[in-house]
């Protein structure tokens, strides 16, 4: 008789917890944002380059934006790299890519850049 009432206090407990051991698993959670690298700081017009956001965290949104509308092309199934496509109707320069990540704790924002030289 003990037994099955330890046994169902105990039960009622685990009932009880929030998580029940799984956490949600819709909760996003940024715990920290390393930064944004272009793997070649340099390109000509028509190439591409790879731009990786570094971040650890849970579920997080990457939000991605160029300050020339350069396209952003992105990668099946991997948020948080996209390729920099240095279209031939852009101005050679400068360009800056950010990179903006979302979770439910915070939102944060990187930025590096590339430069396009004409061919």
């Amino acid at each position: 008789m003990v037994f099955f009432l330890i046994l169902g206090l105990a039960f009622s407990f685990y009932a009880c917890d929030d998580n029940n051991g799984n956490g949600n698993e819709d909760e996003s959670y940024l715990e920290e944002f390393i930064g944004v690298n272009i793997e070649l700081d340099t390109i000509s017009m028509l190439d591409t380059t790879r731009v990786t956001a570094h971040a650890t965290g849970t579920n997080l949104v990457y939000y991605w934006q160029t300050s020339s509308n350069a396209p952003l092309i992105p990668i099946e199934g991997v948020d948080s790299v996209v390729l920099f496509y240095a279209d031939p109707c852009l101005n050679p320069g400068k360009k800056y890519v950010d990179c903006t990540i979302i979770a439910d704790n915070r939102e944060e924002t990187k930025r590096d850049s590339i430069i396009l030289i004409a061919n």
